[in-house]
């Protein structure tokens, strides 16, 4: 016969466990799903993947670096990625137009160069036929002193651009000049006699003061050749300084250009404008000099690029060199302008052009500031704030925000979002009171029984028949 104070015992060892096993019982309405939710998450994950706590973990600090940044910042940034391009472009535009700018101003200097040396081009090609047609004379080809200053004397005149006319023999004696000679004067030592005299056509001489009229002057000679060819003497022009000044001078110097005639030794005969101390001097150490005797050296036609280099008053221009050809480019012509002149209207674009630039792109952060805030900003600030307000409790939130637009469509399945987590919760919470208050009502009724059982099997069967229920 079964002990009854045994099953007493095993009946109090149930009590004791009856209220977690009512709560599994009266519970599986709720739990089962849970669980099930549960199983099916981590039946789900990858393997080797970290639970999904951490991955919201990780992303958190992710969002919380790019965090850091405003919308309205990272709005600033887009717009500037955006502006960027377009500056670099208008940039690129200015940079062209300012080269265009120098090439422009290149050819200008180059063109002025051409046009002053081909000036003197014309007076020496002038001066060139008028000595040939003088040494034809009979009177040079028979070497008549007396007859020749005659002929001189009344021709001088009527050519004003020079201060002298003279003939010598071969030794280079003057034997007779326009204008009077004090004493014996030989030009044997001169380079342009000896050229001449060797055979060359027509010969321009270097910066001198003339033996005879005692003036700053370049000197001008054609052999005189008998009717058998044979060179007999020479017949020369002296054209002073102030003859070249006139003509350069009278071909027009731009405002703000500077002109300067120099003989292939880099002598200084003309300084446009003004400079007379410069005449007959042979700057030291002067880029424009240098590159004159340079080109002539070189037999450079003097069609080079325009190159910015210091003058002989040390001023960095823009100078263009060309060579006077009559004469086998025995002068040169270098017209400059400064640097700030030849660019100056460019700069002025490019300066204005970077203002009107900066202008725009600062008025357009200004209007994507205030438009930014109203468009996308407080729209996005009033999801944060409903979001923020259901994440703290307050399942009423809610952005009433509108609109066909991305964010209005998004604002509106955020509020239809809420509205579904508002209702499930709100059914949730009834199933769990129900399901609580009919385990309260268990407890209650289990209590009872055992309050007032006295025989065991009195407390077993309606024990077991309620549990079967």
């Amino acid at each position: 016969m079964a002990d009854p104070g045994n099953g007493l015992r095993r009946r109090a060892r149930l009590v004791a466990v009856l209220p977690g096993f009512e709560g599994r019982v009266y519970g599986r309405a709720i739990a089962p799903r849970i669980h099930r939710g549960q199983e099916e998450a981590l039946a789900s994950r990858p393997e080797g993947a970290p639970p999904s706590g951490r991955r919201q973990e990780a992303a958190h600090v992710r969002n919380d670096r790019l965090g850091r940044f405003g919308l309205r910042l990272r709005l600033g940034v887009l717009a500037i990625a955006v502006a960027v391009p377009l500056l670099a472009a208008n940039v690129v535009w200015l940079l062209i137009d300012v080269n265009d700018a120098r090439v422009a101003a290149t050819q200008e200097t180059r063109r002025l160069a051409e046009a002053f040396a081909s000036a003197l081009d014309q007076t020496l090609e002038g001066t060139r036929t008028a000595l040939v047609t003088i040494a034809a004379e009979e009177e040079l080809q028979n070497l008549d002193a007396e007859r020749c200053r005659e002929e001189l004397s009344f021709l001088l005149p009527q050519f004003p651009e020079y201060s002298n006319l003279s003939a010598a023999d071969r030794e280079g004696d003057i034997f007779c000049s326009a204008a009077p000679a004090a004493g014996t004067v030989n030009l044997a030592d001169r380079a342009y006699f000896q050229r001449a005299i060797e055979g060359e056509d027509f010969v321009v001489g270097e910066y001198q003061i003339g033996r005879i009229v005692g003036r700053p002057l370049v000197i001008a000679a054609v052999p005189i050749r008998t009717p058998e060819g044979e060179i007999i003497g020479t017949v020369h022009a002296a054209i002073t300084v102030d003859r070249l000044a006139e003509v350069v001078g009278h071909a027009g110097l731009p405002t703000g250009a500077a002109l300067t005639v120099l003989d292939r030794s880099g002598t200084v005969l003309v300084r446009l404008p003004g400079g007379p101390e410069f005449v007959g001097q042979r700057p030291p150490e002067s880029e424009l000099v240098d590159a004159v005797v340079a080109e002539h050296e070189a037999g450079a036609d003097g069609h080079g690029e325009a190159i910015a280099r210091a003058g002989i008053d040390g001023v960095e221009r823009l100078y263009a060199i060309h060579g006077v050809s009559t004469g086998d480019d025995a002068l040169h012509v270098a017209v400059g302008f400064s640097t700030d002149q030849a660019y100056a209207g460019a700069a002025r674009r490019f300066a204005a052009g970077m203002a009107v630039l900066l202008a725009a792109l600062l008025v357009a952060l200004a209007l994507l500031v205030t438009v930014g805030r109203r468009l996308v900003v407080g729209p996005v600030e009033s999801l944060a704030r409903a979001a923020n307000q259901i994440a703290e409790g307050d399942l009423g939130a809610r952005t009433g925000l509108g609109g066909g637009d991305e964010l209005g469509r998004l604002a509106d399945a955020f509020d239809r979002m809420a509205d579904s987590v508002q209702a499930r919760v709100v059914d949730r919470t009834a199933e769990l009171t129900a399901a609580l208050d009919e385990r309260d009502a268990a407890q209650r009724q289990v209590r009872e029984y055992l309050d007032v059982a006295i025989d065991p099997l009195v407390v077993t069967r309606p024990i077991s028949s309620r549990i079967g229920r």
